[in-house]
């Protein structure tokens, strides 16, 4: 029965990497690997090891299946990188623009 929904389960994946653009697999990638590097500096914050080991996998999965899909998987892959650092600053900066408000407001 576990082998059942084990090839079940990875038919789902596959079926769901096969609906995604690869623009989409590339700023999926970028999260997983984001939150992959944050568990090594937070490992307070991770999940269970069985848990990162199937994220994992999943990373390993999206990357193949963008590669196949597009030749510059690649380099959409920096672009969801570098999308995602620019976001993180914006964010960082408006958190910063508001305590600086709520500071002037005490």
């Amino acid at each position: 029965m576990t082998a059942k929904r084990d090839n079940l389960n990875n038919q789902l994946l596959q079926t769901f990497l096969n609906t995604l653009s690869p623009n989409t697999l590339a700023a999926v990638a970028a999260e997983l690997e984001n939150s992959v590097e944050d568990w090594e500096f937070y490992p307070e914050d991770a999940p269970p090891e069985n848990i990162r080991q199937e994220l994992t996998n999943l990373l390993e999965q999206t990357l193949k299946r963008g590669r196949e899909q597009a030749p510059n998987f690649d380099d959409l892959l920096e672009e969801a990188r570098n999308a995602q650092d620019a976001d993180d600053w914006i964010s960082g900066r408006n958190q910063q623009v508001r305590q600086n408000w709520y500071s002037d407001l005490k």
